[in-house]
């Protein structure tokens, strides 16, 4: 019989060991290199490989540079340094997984399969794959650069970024404690083994040796858990200069969110060419202050705010308001609402970020 439903409690459960697995992924601070030496010899062993020497570096980007200085050894040395990423990523995890996709997922009726999917397994992979690895694979392509990209692009491809892809694994995980039939124990070590040996940070596994970098040494996220630092400091970095800027989750240069002001950072954000990248810039700027600096002329101005054309734009409006909300040293920020150009005034341009039309907002009488 097909498992139909969970009870509060095992609900409870899932929720917390979602928030728990997120929490302790995103937290910096050294790695437990006892773990995670003791997970590497796991899978290693579970291929039939003696244990590897593991040698730690800083970061993502010493690790990558270390695996192709192993690489430049001669012939002697790639056969030594036989890269086995493959074996790892496909045979272990890839037929673990689906292995357990097999066995545990037949156990559960349709819906509670969609329920557990979208409550644990996607959330999972939106907060650490989709926000952490994708933006740090990103950033290590673009701080290899040019020639030493070209030199470096195997080892990248090379490198597992499975720490924050591990979605996958938690899943199956917190599915076994609730079906009846679960995974055998022999399964059950190897997903712990593989989960500690991926929970320090990137790594690179050759048949002797892995190469493992060790956690980030600062993470910051806004409310929404995307990467996010506002005092001009990298959102993600590691002792060995691997840093990613970004702001609300986009990934920015480091001038977008330094803070500064005035005509030259102005002249740079006008010039900037990607126009979400500009947006970011005017963000961290504020919108208030950057429309003065700028000299931007309003279009419409009523008690809702002011209405701006946005240069370079067609189409575009931003409608920047004043908060109806006190900040902490008493002033009130000032923040823009982008809208379309069929809004013709601030009343209609704030009434439809609440989705209701100007004439219902006006009725509401309510601050923004």
């Amino acid at each position: 019989m097909k498992l139909e439903t969970l009870t509060d409690e095992q609900w409870s459960h899932v929720y917390a060991k979602r928030e728990r697995v997120i929490a302790e992924t995103v937290a910096p601070g050294p790695a437990d290199r006892g773990r995670v030496e003791a997970g590497i010899v796991a899978c290693y062993a579970h291929l039939g490989l003696g244990a590897p020497r593991v040698v730690w570096v800083d970061g993502p980007l010493s690790a990558v540079i270390a695996a192709n200085l192993l690489k430049q050894g001669g012939q002697l040395w790639g056969q030594l340094w036989d890269q086995l990423g493959d074996q790892l990523w496909g045979q272990l995890g890839g037929q673990l997984g689906g292995q357990l996709r097999g066995q545990l997922w037949g156990q559960l009726r349709d819906q509670l399969r969609d329920q557990l999917w979208g409550q644990l397994r996607d959330q999972l992979r939106g907060q650490l794959w989709g926000q952490l690895g994708d933006q740090l694979r990103g950033q290590l392509r673009d701080q290899l650069g040019g020639q030493l990209r070209g030199q470096l692009g195997d080892q990248l491809g090379e490198t597992s970024f499975e720490a924050w892809w591990l979605y996958w694994a938690h899943h199956w995980k917190t599915v076994n404690q609730f079906v009846p039939n679960k995974m055998t124990d022999e399964q059950s070590a190897l997903l712990q083994a593989w989960i500690d040996a991926h929970s320090a940070s990137v790594w690179v596994p050759y048949a002797n040796i892995a190469i493992v970098a060790d956690r980030h040494t600062r993470l910051t996220r806004d409310p929404e858990g995307r990467l996010h630092s506002e005092d001009g400091l990298p959102a993600w970095e590691w002792a060995d200069g691997t840093a990613v800027y970004a702001h609300h989750g986009r990934r920015v240069e480091p001038w977008v969110v330094s803070g500064e002001t005035g005509p030259e950072r102005i002249t740079l954000i006008d010039s900037e060419e990607n126009i979400e990248v500009r947006r970011c810039a005017i963000e961290r700027y504020g919108w208030g202050e950057y429309v003065t600096d700028a000299g931007w002329s309003p279009v419409a101005v009523d008690g809702c705010g002011e209405l701006f054309d946005v240069p370079g734009e067609t189409g575009q409006r931003v409608c920047v308001v004043e908060n109806g909300t006190v900040e902490r040293d008493g002033t009130r920020r000032k923040y823009g609402l982008l809208c379309r150009a069929h809004h013709r005034s601030p009343l209609e341009a704030v009434a439809a970020s609440y989705g209701v039309s100007a004439e219902q907002y006006g009725s509401l009488e309510r601050r923004t």
